[in-house]
């Protein structure tokens, strides 16, 4: 696992971030991933917002895990205050946690003048470490939003990280980096997904890349790669080797939905029994 320092923020984190949202359906599957994550090497989960209002423990994961201490927490809000208020006290309530590493102001703001204006307010909350802003929108003043005054960091989601994947962008050093991995959390897409990862990791001013992970066997495959990657390093990895690495990990077939034989077998006799059942 790479470690890359996050902006002027003295945090030093993976350079792969467990995403926490739309893609978490029960309590088993988040406890995985969570377990997996950590055990290879993340140190960092990401939460949406309305991942605190679903039936789900969020708590119980990371007891599960050794070393939760060491993880770094990054919660994306909306950019009302009255609401960003309401979601840190449920965020600490049910991670159990007295303080929230990094808040990241939902990609609907990206203007640096209403940012601005945010951060006069969180900057009196004692519950707030590191503030950061996403941005979605390609068209966007994307420069004067990483130099608005007191942001720590820039969020890069949808259409946006088409501009951050751009090895001739600008960035400002001193400020963090994060793009979201657009394809992962589909399962028809690990291909592009292990594409945009190589690309992202290829660029030394990224600091963080966060993932929505479908279940813990994922997670594996995603960083076997990522270190697997570590060999290509000094020169542009191929889509072509990206692809040799998706289809010999026999965990493929599962993330495109297939089953695998032994689940085929298995379920064949299922149908053979209530056929059998019926009669």
């Amino acid at each position: 696992m790479q470690f890359r320092p996050y902006g002027d923020t003295g945090r030093v984190l993976s350079c792969l971030g467990v995403e926490i949202s739309s893609n978490i359906k029960n309590q088993k599957q988040y406890n995985q991933i969570l377990e997996r994550a950590v055990a290879r090497g993340i140190n960092y989960i990401q939460y949406d917002y309305r991942i605190f209002r679903r039936f789900i423990d969020l708590k119980q994961g990371l007891d599960n895990v050794s070393n939760s201490s060491s993880i770094d927490i990054g919660i994306v809000v909306p950019s009302s205050i009255i609401k960003i208020k309401q979601i840190l006290a449920m965020a600490t309530k049910q991670l159990d946690v007295s303080s929230i590493d990094f808040l990241i102001i939902d990609s609907k703001i990206s203007e640096s003048f209403l940012v601005s204006k945010l951060l006069t307010f969180l900057k009196k909350d004692n519950r707030v470490r590191h503030v950061l802003a996403s941005v979605s929108d390609v068209h966007k003043d994307i420069d004067k939003l990483e130099n608005t005054e007191g942001l720590e960091g820039v969020n890069f989601t949808g259409y946006s990280v088409l501009k951050a994947l751009k090895k001739d962008y600008s960035y400002n050093t001193h400020k963090g980096i994060t793009v979201q991995n657009i394809f992962s959390g589909d399962k028809y897409k690990a291909e592009n997904s292990l594409i945009f990862i190589a690309k992202a990791l290829s660029i030394s001013d990224i600091n963080l890349i966060t993932h929505r992970f479908i279940n813990g066997k994922e997670v594996d495959f995603v960083i076997d790669f990522i270190e697997k990657e570590e060999v290509y390093k000094g020169k542009d990895i191929t889509d072509a080797q990206i692809l040799e690495h998706v289809h010999k990990v026999h965990y493929y077939e599962v993330l495109k939905g297939q089953k695998s034989l032994i689940k085929k077998i298995k379920s064949i006799f299922r149908k053979k029994r209530r056929i059998i059942n019926a009669k």
